[in-house]
């Protein structure tokens, strides 16, 4: 039975708070784990607009993904042979556009609640920032 975004949010804050002696927890979320084709991560005390960070295993490059509108990178490092006007697009990286959304559709690992990737990176943002 799939449960509410609010009711995950809840679920989230309460274990992130038993858990909270976990540096991993305290320092960041990592969302992804050991088989998928990048890393996303969550970090708590970030600023606006809601966002992701998304690297490849490599981490030869990093950008920040919207939480509401994952088609829009809000911000990026700079990427090599990227022009600085092309950062905040999926230019270069669009086969980790296609790896990403079907991603976000998948059941997330996290123990804690049923539900996809996209909602777990939603619960870990608004647990982290409802603060």
């Amino acid at each position: 039975m799939k449960k509410s975004a609010s009711k995950l949010v809840e679920e989230v804050y309460l274990n992130d708070k038993k858990l909270h002696e976990s540096k991993l927890l305290t320092e960041m979320a990592e969302v992804t784990r050991q088989g998928d084709p990048f890393f996303v991560t969550v970090y708590p005390r970030e600023h606006n607009p809601p966002h992701f960070h998304l690297q490849p295993l490599d981490r030869s490059w990093e950008v920040m993904v919207s939480i509401d509108d994952p088609n829009v990178i809000t911000d990026s490092h700079p990427r090599k042979g990227v022009p600085r006007s092309k950062l905040k697009s999926w230019y270069g990286i669009e086969k980790y556009r296609k790896l990403l959304f079907k991603w976000l559709k998948e059941e997330n690992h996290n123990p804690y609640f049923e539900g996809d990737n996209h909602q777990a990176i939603k619960a870990y943002w608004f647990t982290y920032h409802s603060h």
